[in-house]
């Protein structure tokens, strides 16, 4: 698969939910070999103990599905691969006869598939199988076990629907919220999930966040309107030319090819028609054409003559749910929010992705992708957060890297590559290459880089990790206890000794940060932000509390009333978990941060009154952003496994969130921007330099969790947030940087 190869994106009709039944699992545990020498399985063995004996306890599981050795891999493995995979059960058979694991759970384990094909792949074939059916031998027990751990060996690509899943989840994507199923065909509205974690470090716990939507009996709508497909047309094709050739499938509810391509004038598109049911429509800018091929709505989707390279899904989130008949084979699989950017969003990403990472058809996966080629006459803003993110990124890699902050995961790689652009972009505009920047502006988005990453490595690396065998308490124990050393740390003498190294790294980091700044900047600025990162710190472990919700129960509700507001009770946990907690999401730190980069004669004790002020209100404002992102595709599980201001306006809290719980939380948050954009007028009125850094920052900030997430949000999304950054900040006395979410009530 090239840029030059025609890429075919389906979308899928939005989902429309309803309520909750049973549970079969089916795992692809991919990324044994990618974490270390392939030559030892032992690691992904363990974690496949774990997972098995947790969902035994549970009680409501009852099989999980392993894909060991898919056709694909049979035929194109090398033998030592086999080899590996012999050592790995022989392994697992001692465990089970001197520690007992898997039967201690009652966990019964049975081979299923085509052994016979393996065992024809030479003497190292069939050692593999010989191992593998010892191993399950001697996992047996009497009387009805708690679990089935079926071992899955050259199945076929119906084996979800022949086991009846309920839940297919795969481990070691290389992107957040996208998922390859290898040719595996998913049963009618099972739950597809995924995680960029490697299977032998993912949490035993990690499937537990997708259940809440298991067998929820989802329904789709018919397909989409015809204005709304020429829509994400035209928003794709406005956010730059497509990386290669695209044809775009979609079930139009309300006509034909003809009223498409209507629509698409009527936007502005130039159109031509390729045959009957296929529009062609081209930017009046130039660039390739892109092709919507038109679909009427049947009461089943027929089958498409051509396999799509990449299916999205609106108004969805990982997990994902498939509409029945969807033509998945060896198509990714992309959730997006329900807009027609989001679906556009959505779309370009499906192509980049594709181009970087194509199916193998079970070949070895490379750990570098290969380079996706640069897009001719891109917009401005593209251009420029291009320019920046080969200059910048790269840069802050390697720091991270250097300093024992890198965390190789897709979603940190993302993440850095975000922060790196929102740091670009609060400092304003540039070539974004760090040579070619005034000094002063290449030290800020240096330190405000430093900062993001050295936040975002303890949130992903410390606070919300889960080590194997953690429960509740242990890991908040533990998260404390690093919140403590960090703290302790930042006031002399330092010790930066630590059991866990990215606490030390973490530790270290600051202590740099503040010896470089300490005689550059104004005292009460680095009094402040000390201050700050003390109460960030603190905030983090307190969310990490199992008992956090009765915390906030024991204290008197806060007289303030939310107009409308139908739960008092969940709007005052809430307001008070926002009070202790909202620090937590380090927005409010990053300008404090800012501060110690300006010239000492700017500073005043008032200016820094105002900017505390403001930054608390942006941790406030996007705190809430950040948990209602993980819920726009209704009420689920999020990306959080801790409480959030959604879950604690919940009477039932993680277990079921109700839609009026997420509306409750909507009105906070709107009152939340009021408040605000109030604070930002008063930081203009007395700091306009910092005030426009701030106003900047918030709204990149509120418009990544509009879209997506820092985790997940692609380069052209960023493109498109920074266009529309510069067409709303044109005057530093407009309001207009408040996105829709974000407007100000009248």
């Amino acid at each position: 698969m090239s840029a030059t190869d025609e890429m075919v994106v389906s979308i899928a009709p939005r989902m429309l939910p309803r309520g909750p039944e049973g549970l079969r699992v089916l795992v692809l545990p991919d990324g044994n070999g990618r974490r270390g020498s392939t030559a030892d399985y032992t690691a992904g063995g363990q974690k496949v103990i774990e997972v098995a004996e947790h969902l035994a306890a549970r009680g409501d599981v009852q099989s999980l599905y392993i894909c060991l050795v898919s056709p694909e891999n049979v035929e194109k493995r090398p033998p030592e691969f086999f080899l590996a995979l012999r050592d790995a059960f022989c392994w697992l058979r001692r465990r089970i006869l001197s520690d007992g694991v898997l039967v201690r759970a009652r966990v019964r384990a049975r081979v299923k598939g085509a052994t016979s094909w393996l065992s024809s792949r030479g003497p190292e074939g069939a050692a593999a199988v010989e191992a593998l059916l010892s191993a399950a031998a001697a996992a047996q027990i009497d009387g009805p076990p708690r679990l089935w751990l079926d071992f899955g060996v050259a199945y076929t690509p119906q084996v979800a629907i022949e086991e009846n899943v309920d839940l297919l989840f795969r481990s070691g994507m290389e992107e957040e919220n996208v998922v390859r199923l290898s040719g595996i065909e998913p049963p009618s509205d099972a739950v597809v999930a995924c995680a960029t974690t490697l299977w032998p470090d993912l949490d035993r716990r990690a499937l537990d966040a997708f259940t809440p939507r298991v067998r929820t009996g989802r329904r789709f709508e018919a397909g989409h309107t015809a204005e709304a497909l020429a829509e994400v047309a035209a928003l794709l094709l406005r956010a730059g030319p497509v990386p290669c050739p695209a044809r775009i499938q979609a079930t139009v509810i309300d006509g034909t090819a003809e009223i498409v391509e209507a629509s698409s004038r009527r936007l502005g598109l130039i159109t031509f028609t390729r045959d009957g049911s296929t529009v062609g429509v081209q930017s009046p800018s130039g660039g390739p054409p892109i092709f919507l091929e038109v679909r009427p709505a049947p009461r089943e989707p027929a089958p498409s003559a051509t396999e799509p390279d990449g299916i999205v899904l609106p108004g969805q989130l990982a997990p994902l749910l498939l509409p029945r008949g969807a033509p998945v084979g060896y198509a990714n699989l992309f959730g997006c929010g329900e807009t027609a950017a989001d679906i556009a969003g959505a779309v370009r990403r499906a192509l980049v992705f594709s181009i970087k990472h194509p199916a193998l058809h079970g070949g070895p996966r490379s750990s570098a992708p290969p380079a996706l080629a640069a897009a001719p006459e891109a917009p401005r803003a593209r251009r420029r957060i291009e320019a920046a993110n080969e200059a910048w990124t790269p840069r802050m890699s390697s720091w991270a890297e250097q300093r024992g902050l890198w965390l190789d995961t897709g979603a940190f790689r993302t993440a850095t590559a975000s922060y790196v652009l929102t740091a670009v972009g609060i400092v304003g505009p540039g070539d974004g290459a760090p040579e070619a920047s005034e000094p002063d502006r290449h030290s800020l988005v240096q330190l405000l880089c430093e900062y993001m990453l050295i936040v975002a490595a303890g949130d992903e690396g410390i606070f919300d990790a889960r080590r194997a065998g953690d429960d509740d308490h242990t890991h908040f124990v533990r998260v404390t206890r690093a919140s403590e050393h960090i703290v302790a740390g930042l006031r002399p003498p330092a010790n930066r000794q630590h059991e866990d190294p990215l606490v030390g790294a973490t530790l270290a980091a600051w202590q740099t940060m503040l010896d470089q700044w300490q005689s550059r900047s104004h005292p009460d600025a680095l009094v402040l932000w000390q201050r700050g990162l003390t109460s960030m710190y603190q905030a983090l472990a307190l969310e990490q509390a199992p008992d956090l919700r009765d915390r906030l129960a024991a204290v008197a509700a806060p007289k303030r009333r939310v107009p409308g507001a139908r739960s008092p009770a969940g709007v005052g946990l809430v307001r008070r978990y926002l009070d202790w907690v909202a620090v937590s999401i380090g927005a409010g730190q990053l300008f404090r941060t800012a501060a110690l980069a300006a010239p000492p004669a700017e500073v005043t004790s008032r200016r820094l009154a105002a900017l505390d002020r403001a930054a608390r209100a942006l941790d406030r404002a996007l705190r809430l952003a950040n948990d209602l992102s993980g819920w726009q595709s209704g009420p689920h599980a999020d990306r959080d496994l801790k409480e959030t201001t959604v879950t604690l306006m919940s009477r039932a809290g993680r277990a079921g969130v109700s839609a009026s719980a997420a509306e409750q939380c909507q009105k906070l948050a709107a009152l939340a921007r009021t408040e605000l954009a109030a604070e930002i007028r008063d930081l203009r009125s007395v700091w306009p330099r910092m005030a426009l850094l701030f106003r900047r920052g918030a709204f990149i900030g509120s418009r990544v969790y509009q879209r997506s997430h820092y985790t997940t949000i692609t380069l052209e999304e960023m493109a498109i947030i920074h266009d529309e950054l510069e067409r709303d900040l044109v005057t530093p006395s407009r309001d207009a940087w408040l996105p829709e979410r974000m407007a100000l009530t009248p």
